[in-house]
């Protein structure tokens, strides 16, 4: 296991067909050259082609994208398998239907640094 500054946790469950968008919007993060970072999308048992979505856009991509399974309904269940495995020191949630602004991972970072946030 490779530990990595963060991890951005996307738990979707039958949104294959948005999960492009919203991981397009975070491989755009502007963040600091050091900041080593990964994404992390847990599939809640989805019965379309997320997993296929998450693999094409994994293979293209300039950041670590990581597929897992979580085959237990409920969002909790999906946030606490991605938190178990997770590389990152910080974890940070998104939701399959957001576009992060080009700012957010970096201003994350830029928070815990600033009050040495654990």
């Amino acid at each position: 296991m490779s530990r990595v500054d963060a991890t951005v946790l996307v738990a979707t469950y039958n949104r294959g067909h948005l999960l492009p968008g919203t991981l397009a919007a975070l491989e755009s993060q502007l963040v600091p050259d050091d900041l080593t970072w990964e994404i992390l999308v847990v599939d809640n048992n989805s019965r379309d082609r997320t997993r296929e979505a998450v693999a094409s856009f994994a293979g293209a991509a300039n950041v670590p994208v990581r597929y897992v399974l979580e085959s237990q309904q409920g969002l909790s269940h999906a946030r606490n398998r991605g938190v178990r495995e997770a590389h990152g020191a910080v974890i940070a949630f998104t939701d399959d239907d957001v576009l992060p602004a080009p700012d957010w991972l970096a201003s994350i970072a830029k928070a815990f640094a600033k009050w040495e946030a654990d």
